[in-house]
């Protein structure tokens, strides 16, 4: 929304070219898990940064081995 803003008030005239301008993003994908988890299955998206999901059984020892590699 803030860059949305951003750029309804340049084209406003309000914010010049040249000036600087600082948007709060405070987006986190936490609203949308479905698509989070779709990008990373490589259902969506270039694929350039996902994560292949890791299954592990709720134990402590297999938790660890999960994330430790």
């Amino acid at each position: 929304a803030s860059v949305a803003g951003a750029r309804a008030l340049a084209a406003a005239g309000t914010i010049q070219p040249g000036e600087s301008v600082a948007c709060l993003l405070t987006g986190h994908l936490l609203k949308d898990p479905e698509t989070t988890m779709a990008y990373h299955a490589g259902q969506i998206g270039d694929g350039a940064h996902t994560n292949a999901p890791v299954t592990a059984r709720a134990t402590l020892a297999d938790l660890r081995r999960a994330m430790l590699g």
